[in-house]
This record gives structure tokens, sequence and C-alpha cells, in this order.
């Protein structure tokens, strides 16, 4: 057994260590929302510029930027047109200088890659629309006008068929056609298995790696097909293509399934899946920091950790910690609005391996949850809404009350969550051991309450203790002499842990890193 979990845990540490920016934490943007440079109330490219020294200071080394491209609706994902940006968030060279802007500080792009959907006002869906009803020609060519259906390439971008009525993941056209569109009608699917549809996309690669894009996360790729095998096979072509256009290119899927599932993802090739069995309001981290009981103890959240640690070893993957996104309530709602739990939700999520995400705002416990646009609220800069750079948000959007402050008054806090996010991406950066490392759980024996992981990778060894009691403090020893190196509390006007050689006494509602002696 012992051979066996060395070698999970040998192929963890190679794995990572030959991985495009493992490690590395991306900050995800949606750009409307997030900064505003004209003055129209509508976030833009030259806002997402106009952060970057802001956002190098938060020590995030690169960023996510959700779907720019001319689109439909307010959120993008409905693409028009996949080689554009949209004139609401500005131009093509407004993106160029973003990445150039990005790249001179060492930073990296990813752009958010929709190919299971367009919108239903594509141009190819609506030329496809117009020929369904003309019929094939008789000599095998179309004189002219409309395209009839067999003649029309477009016709076979998507799945149609006949129908009168609309059917789960089916709408009409209301000329006795339909076609497949599992986010609803808007959104029509395209058919990922023909070839010209294949050309189409990659020639988008081909258009933003030329203007500077280094990374891509792909959407909604449990729905790329109509099974699990024909999901990981359309996978593994873009990821493919991806890699032999760049080869360091980061590919990371959102595979919004049972942790079951994700086997089949990752032999795609894939360079990683977002985290979700760990991540929102239902993940291992939350019940943790929430829950109650020996089953969503400290104690039990390492024992998870490690077993997921395994898995990950086994299918060869890497991992993406995240806590929530575009898609899920913030953090600050799941964690009841406790300051300390929603330092310790960070904590615990930015000291995972992997390479980690984080989304705008967070760093400033904003609050968002119900409705996508609630999740998708102004970025907090400014308690003053008419303030330079504040946006309007989503126009559905209900009123969003935050619980702390803004970054103007949290810059001036010592204590405030944006100082600890600071200083934990300090942290994480200082330490390759933390987000590259392999993870031990070093036996606590009844203590539920304290963690303590030892994480190894080539260049260092380190401990990491944590104590998720509110009111309590832990003492545990560990197998050889320390030295402490670090300490985040996220309770203010915490006492500091105290260290013996080989034992140490850690305040409630902490971090305490620590090195073997020399």
């Amino acid at each position: 057994m012992a051979k066996r979990v060395s070698a999970l845990l040998l192929a963890l540490l190679l794995l990572t260590a030959g991985t495009a920016n493992a490690g590395g934490v991306y900050y995800e943007i949606f750009p409307s929302s997030y900064r505003d440079t004209d003055g129209d109330g509508v976030g833009d490219l030259a806002g997402v510029t106009a952060s970057a020294a802001y956002l190098q200071s938060l020590g995030v080394n690169g960023i996510w930027l959700t779907p720019f491209f001319s689109g439909a609706s307010y959120h993008k994902y409905d693409v028009l047109d996949y080689q554009s940006v949209d004139p609401s968030l500005g131009t093509l060279e407004d993106f160029d200088a973003l990445a150039g802007e990005y790249h001179a500080r060492g930073m990296r792009v990813m752009l958010d890659l929709v190919i299971n959907h367009t919108s239903n006002e594509h141009p190819w869906f609506r030329s496809a629309a117009k020929s369904l009803t003309v019929e094939p020609c008789a000599d095998g060519s179309c004189a002219g006008g409309v395209p009839c259906r067999a003649h029309n390439p477009y016709v076979n971008y998507y799945h149609f068929k006949p129908m009168e009525r609309a059917a789960k993941d089916w709408q009409t056209l209301g000329n006795g056609w339909g076609y497949e569109c599992v986010f609803g009608g808007h959104m029509p699917d395209l058919a990922l298995e023909n070839e010209d549809v294949r050309r189409e996309i990659e020639n988008a690669v081909d258009f933003w790696f030329a203007h500077g894009a280094d990374d891509f996360r792909l959407d909604a790729v449990i729905h790329y097909t109509g099974s699990a095998s024909g999901n990981a096979e359309a996978l593994r072509w873009i990821t493919d293509f991806i890699h032999s256009r760049r080869a360091d290119a980061f590919v990371v899927a959102e595979a919004w399934t049972s942790a079951v599932q994700f086997p089949a993802y990752w032999e795609s090739g894939v360079d990683a899946l977002f985290n979700f069995p760990f991540a929102g309001p239902e993940g291992r981290t939350a019940k943790t920091l929430i829950g109650r009981g020996r089953a969503n103890s400290a104690s039990a959240y390492g024992n998870a950790l490690i077993s997921w640690q395994a898995t990950l070893a086994e299918n060869g993957a890497q991992d993406a910690p995240f806590g929530s996104n575009h898609d899920i309530g913030r953090i600050a709602g799941f964690m009841r609005k406790d300051e300390a739990k929603i330092k310790l939700y960070a904590c615990l999520n930015l000291t995972m391996t992997g390479t980690a995400f984080v989304y705008y705002g967070e760093e400033l416990g904003m609050s968002g949850a119900g409705r996508d646009e609630n999740k998708r609220a102004p970025m907090y800069w400014s308690e003053d809404a008419s303030a330079a750079g504040m946006t309007k948000g989503p126009a559905d959007m209900e009123p969003q009350k935050h619980a702390f402050g803004a970054l103007e008054t949290q810059e001036a806090d010592a204590d405030s969550i944006y100082a600890f996010y600071r200083r934990l991406l300090a942290l994480r950066a200082a330490h390759p051991a933390i987000s590259e490392g392999t993870a031990e759980l070093i036996d606590l024996g009844d203590e539920i309450d304290a963690c303590v992981l030892r994480k190894t990778c080539a260049d260092e060894t380190v401990y990491l203790v944590y104590n998720l009691s509110a009111d309590r403090e832990i003492r545990v020893t560990l197998p050889e002499a320390v030295i402490q190196t670090d300490f985040l509390s996220a309770k203010r006007d915490s006492a500091q842990p105290q260290n013996e050689s080989t034992a140490v006494t850690v305040p409630p509602q902490s971090l305490t890193v620590l090195m073997p002696e020399e």
C-alpha cells in the first residue's frame, strides 16, 4: 500500500511541475460589470487594461475574461461573431492594448471559448433557418435566392429536425422544424461533430492567439454532444488543437457534473477541470466551515483533500480550485457574511495544489445570489455609485447591498478581507510547495478542529496548520523540528502562534506556515 501511495504522489509532483502556469492564480472578470472608462456605465476592455496594476498588486498572475465577443445578450455567452469585440465593450484595438499591458507585467490572458452554442441571431443560424423550408433541388443545384436545405452548409452547423411542438432541450421555429438548444431557444447548440464547424472554431482560436490570447477556458463541455464519450472526444479535439498552436497554452474546462464523471473528461488531455466537488455552497470547503459534526470537521476536510489528491494522481490530472464564479452565488452569501469564515474559505481554497481561480470582487467580500444578474454585480470600487470607474451592472440585476466596504475603504484597513487576500496570495507565491506540492496529512489523533498538511515539491517542504475552531487554541505536535515562517489570522486582534521545536500552539481561525529546521 505504501509503495502505491508513493507512486501516486510522485505522479502528481511530476505532472504539476510540467503544466502550463502550474500554481498560478487567474482572476475572473465579467467585463461589462468591472470598470467603465468612457462614462456610459458599462464596463469595457479599456477598464480591464486600466486595472492591470491593481490586479498585479493583488497578487494574481493571469486574468480570465468572460465572453466579450459580439453577443445578443448582456452576458455574451450567445455569440454572434467569434472574431470580434462587442461594440459595447470596445474594439479589437482595445483588446490588443489589453494583452500588451498584461504581458508587459508578466501576466497571462485567458479567453472564454463558448463552442457548445451560438446566438439564434448568429448569421449561421439565421441562414440555416431560412433554408429549412426550401425543398432540396431536383437538379442537384440551387438556381438562386435562398439555398435549399440540402445545399446550405449552415443547415449542418446545428441540429435540426421536423417537429411541431417544443420538447426538452428542443425549440420549434414555427415552420415545421425545430432545433436543439440545451440552454434555451436563444442559444441553439452547434453540431460539433461537423468538421466545417470545427474549422470555424479553429479559425477563431488562431485569430485570438494572433491578437495575444494565452489560454482558454472551455464552457459547458458536458453538453458538447449527446453522450459523455462524445463530449470527451470533442474536448480532446479542441484541446489538442489549442496545444498544437501553442504548447504552453493552459486549457481549463467547465465540467459541471459529479466527480465520478471527471475521469472521462480528464482522458481528453485537457490541462485541468474546475474543482466543483470542493466549490460553491454545496462543496466540501463550504460544508467544512458551515456544517457541524465530525463529518464536516477540519480533520474530515484533510482526509477529503488527500483522497481527492489521489484521484487526481490516478488520472494524471491537474486541479483548478475555485470558490465561486459568474454562475454560483458569492462566497459571502454561503459563508453567511461572517468575515472570519469568508477569509478562511479563501485560505482553504488558495492553499490547494493546482491552478487557482478567484472571481472578481471576492477579494472584497461582495454579495450576489439568486438570479444570474445578481452574481454579476458591479465591481465595488467605491461606495459612491457615480464614482469614476463604477458600472451600472446588468439591467435585470436586483439592488445589491454589500456587507463589507468598497475597495477604497478596505485598502485603509489592515484587517480587511482585501488585505487578507493580498497576504494570502503573496504567501502562495512565496512558497512553491503550497501551490505545486504533494500533501501528506499529519495524524492529530482525536483532534477534529485542526488539520495539518505537510506539502512537498522539488524546492521546499512546508507545514500548513489550519485551526478552524472559532474560539479555541489548539496545540499540535509535528514529526520534526520546525520554524514558523508565516501566519494568517481570519480574526481581528488575534494572538500569535507559539512554536516550540516540534510543537506549535495556534490561535483559532488561523493558518500557520512552518518549515523544517535546517
